[in-house]
């Protein structure tokens, strides 16, 4: 055969073995040739997410079908891949990256790898800079305070409750004393300042009586603001307020946006909840002409008593002893209110369930309700359900912030904390909720090392262990040098904890702080 023939052939039966190969590629989508076997190749991890604490990054993504293992890449330099990033073979999922540098930013991919050590394709991108969490963010600022937003009038004004808004905005809902003393709803941006676009210069106001105070708020479906609390012109008289997103006042709702409940004695909102279609429940307490007792009342999206609901409206739990219900909250089985029974000194905290007819259910706890033990003066005053169904709430045990946890039938949880219970000394938590990751956070005022309250926020893993990485060894004591308590906690739109509540400079004012 001559010399050029054979090459010309050789040439072919070498490009038909190339079309061959990657006619089982392509046909494969993903696979390899390994002899006559076609051989998988795992697909890209995908699902990355990454949460940062101080000095270490939490890595997740979602499980692959087949891989035996994983294999992470890092760098301090963005298009980090197989061949230029630091590996870490055999990653746990989620995987912990400790030892950082906060401030630094980490750039990550990941990799499964199947039974045979072969490698599939990497994931996207994704980066993290680890922050010293619990830690006030300075960016937040009034103009004069640097990591605080703060009201100080010439006479008085208090932060109760606080609402994230888009892109890191937020609504401070207190009072502040004008004539009267006003409920106030006032819209700052991201950086502290003022939204001039809501209410009148960034701020709504209420004023019906001489004393009116905001307690609890929420967001409904259709980002209209709801607001509790009391108003006073001659009683104190339960209020729903309900703001379009602008600040106006909502005139559909109730009579020109106001709920008012009246009966001659003084009645009081505390807590707010929204059930799946948009009906109300408030809890608080009604005088029954000798003391208070524990009230729950039930409203219909335009503001008009659930006439179905307990009676007119509203149902009612006497213990014969002061009674009432600083929160609530609503989900399909029925309906629970915590707060407090008995008299100051001797008092416990009270949790009830009622059924979705305002009846108590009695096969919750005891009689439908759960109670600690009298003299320890405790008092619940914040309720959350976790995804399990359990009710965690905080509040005080005599003088120490105190968290428990209940099953969904009543009994405590002795998984958590010691015995149910977890707690720290001197101070009381007024607000709590649950992180991406189902910790707890719990904010309120802390006087330990101090000579008078601090706004206070601990993180606590879920079973009632303070969280070490977060804060001081689990709390962030915010010390601004006056005295104050945070009311209320959110988590802004960035992930960035919210803290409203009062504290004392020259008078009592509204402030608001925000931990990185």
């Amino acid at each position: 055969m001559p010399a050029h023939r054979a090459s010309v052939g050789l040439a072919l039966a070498g490009l038909s073995a190339i079309l061959l190969l990657s006619a089982a590629l392509v046909s494969g989508c993903g696979e390899g040739v390994s002899g006559n076997t076609v051989v998988s190749i795992l697909p890209a991890p995908t699902g990355l997410t990454v949460e940062v604490t101080t000095m270490r990054a939490s890595l997740s993504w979602e499980a692959v079908a087949g891989a035996a293992s994983y294999n992470v890449y890092w760098s301090n330099s963005s298009g980090v891949t197989p061949a230029n990033g630091t590996k870490v073979a055999n990653a746990s999922r989620p995987f912990v990256h400790t030892g950082l540098t906060n401030g630094q930013i980490y750039y990550y991919i990941v990799t499964a790898v199947d039974s045979a050590s072969r490698e599939g394709a990497a994931s996207t991108q994704i980066s993290a800079s680890p922050q010293n969490i619990g830690t006030i963010d300075a960016t937040l600022s009034d103009g004069t305070h640097s990591g605080y937003v703060v009201i100080t009038p010439t006479t008085q004004a208090g932060g109760y409750s606080i609402l994230p808004q888009a892109n890191g905005a937020f609504l401070a809902i207190g009072y502040e004393e004008f004539i009267n003393n006003d409920i106030v709803i006032n819209k700052y941006k991201t950086d502290g300042s003022l939204d001039a676009s809501f209410g009148t210069g960034g701020q709504a106001k209420y004023d019906r009586g001489s004393d009116n105070y905001p307690s609890h708020s929420i967001i409904d479906a259709s980002g209209r603001i709801l607001v509790t609390g009391y108003s006073r012109v001659t009683s104190a008289d339960m209020i729903i307020l309900r703001y379009d997103p602008n600040g106006t006042l909502d005139s559909s709702f109730g009579v020109n946006g106001a709920v008012i409940f009246h009966t001659g004695k003084d009645c009081f909102g505390k807590g707010i909840a929204l059930d799946s279609s948009g009906n109300i429940y408030i809890s608080g307490s009604i005088n029954n002409g000798t003391h208070s007792d524990l009230a729950v009342w039930k409203y219909d999206t335009n503001g008009a008593p659930v006439v179905s609901f307990g009676l007119n409206g509203r149902t009612i739990f006497a213990t014969g002893d002061p009674s009432f219900a600083d929160d609530i909250a609503v989900d399909a089985g029925g309906i629970y209110a915590c707060g407090s029974d008995g008299n100051w000194g001797s008092s416990r905290a009270i949790l009830v369930k009622f059924d979705l007819n305002g009846n108590a259910d009695a096969s919750f706890g005891s009689g439908g309700k759960v109670v600690t033990p009298y003299g320890g003066n405790d008092e619940f005053q914040a309720i959350a359900i976790d995804s399990s169904g359990r009710f965690v709430l905080a509040g005080n045990s005599a003088s120490d912030m105190a968290l428990w946890r209940y099953s969904s039938g009543g009994a405590p949880d002795t998984a958590f904390g010691g015995g149910g219970k977890a707690s720290y000394s001197n101070g009381t938590y007024y607000d709590l909720l649950f992180d991406a990751a189902g910790r707890i956070l719990a904010a309120g005022g802390n006087s330990t090392g101090f000579p008078d309250y601090r706004f206070t926020v601990a993180r606590y893993e879920q079973n009632g262990t303070l969280d070490s990485s977060f804060g001081n060894n689990g709390l962030a004591v915010i010390d601004n040098g006056e005295n104050g308590e945070a009311n209320s906690l959110a988590l802004d739109s960035l992930g960035r904890i919210l803290l409203i509540g009062t504290t004392y400079y020259a008078t009592p004012s509204l402030m608001v702080t925000r931990l990185k």
